[in-house]
């Protein structure tokens, strides 16, 4: 019941291959978010890479993870973490 999501990928990038599993991490610009606030999070956790591009990865979240996702992929810089 999973779907997949594309997200764009920045400049520092660890080498992924389809069947991969990361987790995905968002950092807003500073000066959006009040004194104090939390300026980078986690949206996914194992989520699997389906396919790989040079400036986007598709991948396979929960369905709870989507909105997340989806937000932090248009207002924020994404960090893919790779796990295991």
């Amino acid at each position: 019941d999973e779907r997949t999501i594309a997200v764009p990928l920045g400049d520092a990038v660890v080498p992924l291959r389809p069947g991969d599993l990361v987790d995905m991490w968002a950092t807003v610009d500073p000066s959006l978010v009040a004194d104090g606030g939390v300026t980078t999070r986690r949206v996914a956790i194992g989520a699997r890479v389906t396919d790989i591009g040079d400036e986007a990865a598709v991948l396979r979240v929960e369905p709870d993870q989507v909105a997340d996702v989806a937000e932090a992929a248009a207002t924020a810089t994404i960090t893919l973490v790779g796990r295991g």
